[in-house]
């Protein structure tokens, strides 16, 4: 893909595929090209993709901030390894957003209830605190190394909490 994005007609021949003289229209408008960004969150064989040919990882939800720290280590000594200088340093998290409360126990008894139709992992990131627990559990991931949040909703979209999380929660991160 970054041929196709930087080259004009380049020709390629892979183990699977063959190209000869390949257009590609439109030209991208982001130079060099388009940033790539692999989002998972396996060990062995994601993440060190990303040290080889990605500009950013996405960390998927359930990989907490330990999780983070631990990653963004294998993505600096695979980058090491193979003398890719400078290492990638954009990681966005993928973060599950219910709700803003401070009904006093919601947070964990909706993770506990989540934990039936999502792994233990993923049901641990939920996040339905209070806007200063959501700001703590947020500034774990940007400490551990997380450049940006994705905020994870379901639909319909609850523009109310959407405007409390700007209003209570974001300025911290400004």
């Amino acid at each position: 893909m970054t041929r196709l994005w930087s080259e004009d007609h380049p020709s390629l021949a892979g183990k699977y595929y063959r190209l000869d003289k390949a257009p590609f229209a439109p030209k991208n408008v982001q130079r060099p090209h388009p940033p790539i960004v692999i989002g998972g969150q396996g060990k062995q064989w994601i993440v060190p993709l990303v040290a080889r040919y990605a500009d950013g990882w996405n960390a998927v939800a359930g990989v907490d901030a330990d999780g983070i720290r631990e990653r963004r280590r294998i993505i600096e000594d695979e980058c090491r390894k193979i003398g890719r200088n400078p290492c990638p340093s954009y990681v966005s998290v993928l973060v599950p957003l219910v709700a803003i409360t401070n009904i006093p126990l919601a947070g964990p008894l909706v993770r506990l209830g989540a934990r039936a139709v999502v792994r233990k992992e993923v049901a641990r990131s939920v996040l339905a605190d209070s806007a200063p627990v959501i700001r703590d559990r947020l500034r774990e991931y940007a400490d551990a190394g997380a450049t940006e949040i994705i905020l994870s909703l379901r639909a319909p979209f609850d523009r109310d909490l959407l405007r409390a999380f700007a209003r209570d929660v974001m300025p911290a991160f400004k």
